[in-house]
């Protein structure tokens, strides 16, 4: 006899679990790990089950593991499962029964069949005793808003009066920010055009290019991306270009330049540099800044290249500018990359 089909859902909640395995477990980046679901027709839901998890991970998987008699040696993509249908009941609108139904066959997706039932016994528990299982995590700072330890103590000492709020923001859903290309259209062009296209937008008072979508939507839908005449970046990072103020004939470097929003941005503010030379070590990531520029319709001299070999680059004549994104611990965007709360 032909099995029913799986719960609706079930398929999704395996693949987050499988992401959320590559992350937490694997230490892969949560760009890395969702890229093998880029094809699937639920993208987007797991994607955002992902990210959610992932966001609150050090403040679920310590729930879920107060359930478990020995958690460590539950297989890693079951444990991960449990985590996500634990972030499903306690984040998202679905009913904790329908999450609960879809994670025991998710187990089964998984190859984990024979762990069906302690999935399904695990997270009945979970329903039933969250807020008292929240109240043992939550009594840490670390807990209650899911960051390392280590992370809460340095912010701690060096911003102790703002230290809780720096750590709720970092958990805060970030907002879909655009660059407008000002050479090739003005912002309240485009804000109209927006609303011609059923979506809403605001300006940025000190971030001049800026537009602030009222609602995140997929790049693809974004009116004009494909044109080049916007991009997506945030607008604190857009203030690198007019901070650089780079002026019409200089000749301009981009240090550690991947992936190029803000090379495409100087060459927008700047459409008549005598040459932006854009120098990144990682030659994947250089070809990134290629298919951007292409997008924008720009163009600039690529190299693959360490910055701390100049004669491997540099020509001796003298850059007017010059402009290092340098790699850095990142804890400053973990509202938009949640994952670092679990990679550094």
């Amino acid at each position: 006899m032909a099995r029913a089909p799986w719960a609706p859902g079930a398929q999704t909640l395996a693949d987050a679990a499988r992401a959320v395995t590559s992350i937490a477990i694997e230490g892969w980046s949560a760009e890395a790990a969702l890229a093998a679901f880029e094809t699937s027709p639920q993208r987007s839901a797991i994607r955002a089950i992902t990210l959610g998890t992932v966001r609150w991970y050090l403040r679920l998987a310590p729930a879920v593991d107060m359930l478990l008699t020995r958690p460590q040696a539950l297989a890693n993509e079951v444990r991960a499962l449990l985590v996500v249908s634990a972030h499903q009941v306690e984040y998202s609108r679905n009913a904790p029964e329908v999450t609960v139904h879809a994670a025991v066959d998710a187990a089964r997706i998984l190859g984990h069949g024979r762990a069906s039932g302690l999935v399904n016994a695990v997270l009945r528990r979970f329903v039933t005793e969250r807020r008292s299982l929240a109240a043992r995590v939550d009594a840490s700072l670390a807990g209650r808003t899911a960051h390392p330890a280590w992370l809460v103590e340095a912010l701690g000492v060096a911003w102790p009066e703002s230290c809780a709020r720096i750590l709720e923001a970092n958990n805060q859903h970030p907002p879909m920010v655009l660059r407008v290309d000002l050479s090739r259209q003005s912002v309240s062009g485009y804000l109209a055009e927006l609303l011609g296209a059923g979506m809403a937008g605001r300006a940025v008072d000190w971030a001049p290019a800026a537009v602030i979508l009222e609602r995140p939507v997929a790049v693809a839908a974004i009116p004009a991306f494909r044109a080049g005449l916007v991009s997506v970046q945030d607008a604190g990072a857009q203030l690198a270009a007019t901070l650089l103020d780079a002026q019409p004939g200089m000749r301009v470097l981009d240090a550690c330049a991947a992936p190029g929003g803000k090379t495409g941005h100087l060459l927008e503010h700047t459409p008549q540099l005598a040459e932006l030379v854009a120098v990144d070590v990682d030659a994947q990531r250089v070809g990134r800044i290629q298919e951007n520029l292409e997008r924008l319709k720009r163009s600039a001299r690529l190299v693959v290249a360490d910055v701390r070999q100049p004669s491997t680059f540099w020509d001796g004549r003298a850059f007017d500018r010059i402009l290092v994104d340098a790699p850095c611990s990142s804890t400053g965007v973990i509202r938009r990359h949640p994952d670092i709360k679990l990679l550094r």
